[in-house]
Protein backbone atom coordinates (compact mmCIF):
# COMPACT_ATOMS: atom_id res chain seq x y z
CA UNK A 1 0.00 0.00 0.00
CA UNK A 2 2.82 2.42 0.76
CA UNK A 3 4.10 2.00 -2.80
CA UNK A 4 0.68 2.74 -4.26
CA UNK A 5 -0.24 6.21 -5.45
CA UNK A 6 -3.60 5.85 -3.76
CA UNK A 7 -3.78 3.10 -1.16
CA UNK A 8 -7.23 2.84 0.36
CA UNK A 9 -8.64 0.96 3.35
CA UNK A 10 -12.41 0.80 3.75
CA UNK A 11 -13.81 -1.01 6.77
CA UNK A 12 -17.48 -1.88 7.19
CA UNK A 13 -18.80 -1.23 10.67
CA UNK A 14 -22.23 -0.97 12.22
CA UNK A 15 -24.28 1.42 14.27
CA UNK A 16 -24.00 -1.17 17.02
CA UNK A 17 -20.30 -0.41 17.59
CA UNK A 18 -19.91 0.86 21.13
CA UNK A 19 -23.48 -0.03 22.14
CA UNK A 20 -24.58 -2.45 24.87
CA UNK A 21 -27.40 -4.55 23.41
CA UNK A 22 -27.95 -7.84 25.21
CA UNK A 23 -26.68 -10.94 23.36
CA UNK A 24 -24.88 -8.88 20.73
CA UNK A 25 -21.65 -8.36 22.70
CA UNK A 26 -19.29 -10.22 20.37
CA UNK A 27 -20.65 -8.53 17.26
CA UNK A 28 -20.62 -5.06 18.80
CA UNK A 29 -17.11 -5.46 20.20
CA UNK A 30 -15.76 -6.68 16.86
CA UNK A 31 -17.30 -3.70 15.03
CA UNK A 32 -15.90 -1.25 17.60
CA UNK A 33 -12.50 -2.91 17.24
CA UNK A 34 -12.36 -2.70 13.44
CA UNK A 35 -13.47 0.94 13.58
CA UNK A 36 -10.68 1.71 16.02
CA UNK A 37 -8.10 -0.14 13.91
CA UNK A 38 -9.12 1.72 10.73
CA UNK A 39 -9.04 5.13 12.44
CA UNK A 40 -5.69 4.39 14.09
CA UNK A 41 -4.32 3.23 10.73
CA UNK A 42 -5.43 6.54 9.24
CA UNK A 43 -3.44 8.44 11.88
CA UNK A 44 -0.40 6.21 11.39
CA UNK A 45 -0.36 6.85 7.65
CA UNK A 46 -0.78 10.61 7.44
CA UNK A 47 2.68 10.86 5.84
CA UNK A 48 1.80 8.28 3.19
CA UNK A 49 -0.93 8.47 0.59
CA UNK A 50 -2.93 5.75 2.34
CA UNK A 51 -6.45 6.77 3.27
CA UNK A 52 -8.45 4.71 5.76
CA UNK A 53 -12.17 5.17 6.40
CA UNK A 54 -15.08 3.33 7.94
CA UNK A 55 -18.54 2.90 6.43
CA UNK A 56 -21.53 2.45 8.70
CA UNK A 57 -24.10 1.11 6.23
CA UNK A 58 -27.06 1.22 8.62
CA UNK A 59 -29.94 -1.19 8.04
CA UNK A 60 -29.42 -2.83 4.64
CA UNK A 61 -31.47 -5.51 2.91
CA UNK A 62 -29.34 -8.56 3.73
CA UNK A 63 -30.04 -12.06 5.00
CA UNK A 64 -28.34 -11.15 8.30
CA UNK A 65 -30.70 -8.18 8.72
CA UNK A 66 -33.71 -10.36 7.91
CA UNK A 67 -32.70 -12.76 10.71
CA UNK A 68 -32.05 -9.92 13.17
CA UNK A 69 -35.27 -8.03 12.36
CA UNK A 70 -37.75 -10.61 11.01
CA UNK A 71 -40.77 -8.29 11.28
CA UNK A 72 -39.23 -5.62 9.10
CA UNK A 73 -40.21 -5.24 5.45
CA UNK A 74 -36.91 -5.71 3.56
CA UNK A 75 -38.24 -3.69 0.63
CA UNK A 76 -38.16 -0.62 2.89
CA UNK A 77 -34.37 -0.93 3.17
CA UNK A 78 -31.63 -0.08 0.68
CA UNK A 79 -30.12 -3.02 -1.17
CA UNK A 80 -26.41 -3.79 -0.73
CA UNK A 81 -25.74 -2.45 -4.23
CA UNK A 82 -27.10 0.93 -3.18
CA UNK A 83 -24.05 1.60 -1.04
CA UNK A 84 -21.59 0.73 -3.82
CA UNK A 85 -21.26 4.40 -4.86
CA UNK A 86 -20.00 5.28 -1.39
CA UNK A 87 -17.34 2.57 -1.59
CA UNK A 88 -16.30 3.82 -5.03
CA UNK A 89 -16.08 7.42 -3.77
CA UNK A 90 -13.88 6.46 -0.81
CA UNK A 91 -11.69 4.22 -2.99
CA UNK A 92 -11.13 6.85 -5.69
CA UNK A 93 -7.53 8.00 -6.17
CA UNK A 94 -8.60 11.64 -5.75
CA UNK A 95 -10.42 11.02 -2.44
CA UNK A 96 -8.65 12.91 0.33
CA UNK A 97 -11.01 11.85 3.09
CA UNK A 98 -9.33 9.81 5.79
CA UNK A 99 -10.05 8.91 9.38
CA UNK A 100 -13.81 9.22 9.05
CA UNK A 101 -16.74 7.02 10.02
CA UNK A 102 -19.16 7.64 7.16
CA UNK A 103 -22.84 6.91 7.67
CA UNK A 104 -24.39 5.65 4.43
CA UNK A 105 -27.73 7.23 5.33
CA UNK A 106 -26.19 10.67 5.96
CA UNK A 107 -24.08 10.39 2.80
CA UNK A 108 -27.10 9.31 0.74
CA UNK A 109 -29.12 12.27 2.02
CA UNK A 110 -26.34 14.67 1.00
CA UNK A 111 -25.89 13.06 -2.41
CA UNK A 112 -29.53 12.79 -3.54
Amino acid sequence: MKESDSGRVIVVSSGSAGKDKAYWGGYMMSKAAVENIALTYSNENKINNIKSNVINPGPIRTSMRAKAAPGENPEDLPAPGDIAKLFVELAAPDCQRSGDVVSFYEWANLNN
